[in-house]
């Protein structure tokens, strides 16, 4: 196991985790503004944009679960890289 290679695979791990993690932050944010206009188009019985407008919060919704299982998977990576690092280091 080269020490370089092993760093440089951990960084790459990093990387894809925290571009992931804000990925997330972004459609949070998203869902956030969705289901307040959501909200307001029911109010104001919309209903055709209320549809349209549920629509987007299923799609951004199940975006969001894909991101946060490759998070989690990305997490595991490193997790796993840590150890074998430590171990190595040992």
């Amino acid at each position: 196991m080269d020490v370089i290679s092993e760093a440089l695979s951990l960084r790459q791990q990093l990387v894809a985790l925290d571009n992931s993690n804000s990925t997330i932050s972004l459609l949070d944010g998203q869902l956030e503004f969705l289901g307040g206009q959501s909200l307001l188009s029911a109010i104001e019985e919309n209903q055709s944009h209320h549809l349209r407008l549920l629509l987007r919060v299923s799609v951004t919704e199940g975006v969001r679960h894909i991101y946060q299982q490759y998070s989690n998977t990305k997490w595991a990576q490193v997790s796993s890289l840590l150890l074998s690092f430590h171990k190595f280091m040992s």
